[in-house]
C-alpha cells in the first residue's frame, strides 16, 4: 500500500543522496567524533551535551586520543539533541507551554483553507496532510476543505476546527501533564451539544510521551502523537516548506525525541529523565508489559517502570532507574508488618532469589506498597558505560521468569 500523502507536487523524480549525514566515526571515551558534509567535523562532549563548532576532521582527529567508533550510528539523534555552541536555540524551547501548542496547531491548521494555497502552496498541502491523518484516525477520509474554522479554549478544550459543515476536530494538546476531572468527557459533550449536526473528530496531542493511551481511548480520543506530527512535518519539508515557524517546531519535535532516543549513547551514570524514559518505552515493547512513569517521593523521586507478572500477585517488578526492586502491595495498614516479613521468608527460600544478587533492602519500611528486596546491578553495560541492551532484557526476562511469586 502506498504511503498516503498530498505533496506531490509533480516537479520530477527525486534522487536520495546515499551518503548520510552526519555520522559517528571516532571515540574518545568522554566524546564522539560527528562528520558533516565537506570533511566537516564536530565534537560531541557527552556529558556536557554540547557540540563544539566545526571544522576540517582531520585536525580533530590529530588533537586527542580518537579511537574507531564500534557503536550504533546515532549521529541524527545526536545532531537533533546537543546543544550547538553555534547555532540559537529552537523558539519552542523558550516557548514550551501548552499554549504555545496551541497556537502553532491553530496557526498550522489554518493553511489548510483555500486561501493557504495561494499564500504558500507546499505549506497548504502539508496542512491537508495533518487534517487528513487526523481524520484517518477515526477512519474518516477527509473532504476537500471548502472553510476551516479555528477556535481556541471552546469551553476549556484548547483547540477546535469546525471543518466545512460536518465535522468538529477537537484537539486536547498535553505536554506534561494527564487529563483530569473527566475532562476529555466533558469536552466531547460540550461539542456535541453545541455542534450536533457535526461528526466529532476529538483528538489527544501528546508531544511529550506517556507510557499508554487508555484515558484518551476509553473517552473516545484517538491518540496523535509526536512520530505522528514528526511524520507529516518531515514530509512537508521534503517537499520544499522553508517557513522559520515550521521548521522550529519540527526542529524543537526532534530535540524531544533525540532526548528519548539518547540512552543509546550516553553511558549510564548521564542520563537524564528522557533517556529512562526512552529506555523504558524499549523495554514495554520488549516485555510486552509494564508501565512507567515520573514517582514522586521524599528523596526527590525517580523515573519508575513497573511491571507485574499477573494481577493474581500482590507483588510486581519496580526498576528504580538503577535499581531492580521486588515490590509487595498491601492496602490494610494492619497486615503490612506481617505481609511484608512473610513475602521476604519465601522469597528468600527460592535458590533464584539467592543466584540473581537479590538483596534485603537497607531500611524496611511498611506501607501500601513496599520494597521487600533490591538488585542494584541489573543494568549491564559496555566498556565505556553505555547500556548493553540486549544484556540488559536477558537479565530482565530471567528475573521474571525464575523468580517465584505468590
Amino acid at each position: 500500500m502506498e504511503k498516503e500523502t498530498y505533496l506531490d507536487l509533480g516537479c520530477g523524480e527525486q534522487t536520495e543522496d546515499r551518503t548520510a549525514y552526519p555520522q559517528v566515526i571516532a571515540d574518545r571515551g568522554d566524546a564522539l567524533l560527528l562528520l558533516y558534509s565537506h570533511d566537516q567535523g564536530r565534537v560531541y562532549i557527552k556529558n556536557e551535551n554540547k557540540l563544539y563548532a566545526a571544522m576540517y576532521y582531520k585536525a580533530i582527529l590529530k588533537s586527542g586520543c580518537w579511537n574507531e567508533y564500534r557503536g550504533e550510528n546515532v549521529a541524527a539523534w545526536i545532531n537533533a539533541y546537543a546543544e550547538k555552541v553555534d547555532e540559537p536555540k529552537s523558539l519552542f524551547q523558550f516557548a514550551a507551554s501548552e499554549l504555545s501548542q496551541d497556537a502553532f496547531l491553530c496557526w498550522f491548521a489554518q493553511w489548510a483553507a483555500p486561501y493557504g494555497k495561494t499564500a504558500d502552496e507546499v505549506l497548504h498541502k502539508c496542512a491537508l496532510l495533518f487534517l487528513g491523518r487526523m481524520f484517518k484516525k477515526h477512519g474518516e477520509a477527509l473532504p476537500e476543505v471548502k472553510s476551516i474554522g479555528i477556535i481556541q479554549q471552546f469551553q476549556g478544550m484548547d483547540v477546535l476546527l469546525l471543518v466545512n459543515d460536518h465535522a468538529a476536530v477537537l484537539i486536547e494538546d498535553k505536554m506534561n501533564t494527564g487529563d483530569h476531572s473527566d475532562q476529555l468527557t466533558r469536552y466531547l459533550e460540550a461539542v456535541q451539544k453545541t455542534y450536533p449536526h457535526r461528526k466529532p473528530l476529538p483528538i489527544y496531542y501528546k508531544p511529550a510521551g506517556q507510557s499508554h493511551d487508555r484515558p484518551c481511548d476509553k473517552a473516545g480520543y484517538a491518540p496523535f502523537l509526536r512520530e505522528d506530527m514528526i511524520d507529516v512535518l518531515n514530509e512537508g519539508k521534503r517537499a520544499g516548506i522553508t517557513n522559520h515557524i515550521f521548521l522550529d517546531y519540527l526542529k524543537w519535535l526532534e530535540e524531544i525525541e533525540a532526548g528519548y532516543q539518547s540512552y543509546r549513547w550516553l553511558p549510564v551514570s548521564a542520563w537524564t529523565p528522557s533517556s529512562w524514559q526512552g529506555f523504558y518505552r524499549l523495554l514495554q515493547r520488549k516485555l510486552q508489559n509494564g508501565n512507567w512513569s515520573y514517582v514522586a517521593n521524599m528523596a526527590g523521586g525517580f523515573e519508575g517502570f513497573w511491571w507485574a507478572k499477573s494481577s493474581k500477585h500482590a507483588c510486581y517488578f519496580q526498576l528504580e532507574q538503577s535499581r531492580l526492586c521486588i515490590k509487595l502491595a498491601e492496602p490494610d495498614p494492619l497486615r503490612q508488618r506481617e505481609a511484608r516479613m512473610k513475602t521476604f521468608a519465601r522469597l528468600l527460600e527460592q535458590p533464584a532469589v539467592k543466584d540473581l544478587a537479590f538483596e534485603k533492602p537497607g531500611r524496611p519500611q511498611n506501607g501500601k506498597t513496599m520494597t521487600i528486596m533490591v538488585k542494584n546491578d541489573y543494568l549491564q553495560t559496555n566498556e565505556d558505560g553505555t547500556i548493553n541492551v540486549e544484556a540488559t532484557i536477558h537479565l530482565l526476562k530471567e528475573v521474571e521468569e525464575k523468580v517465584a511469586f505468590f
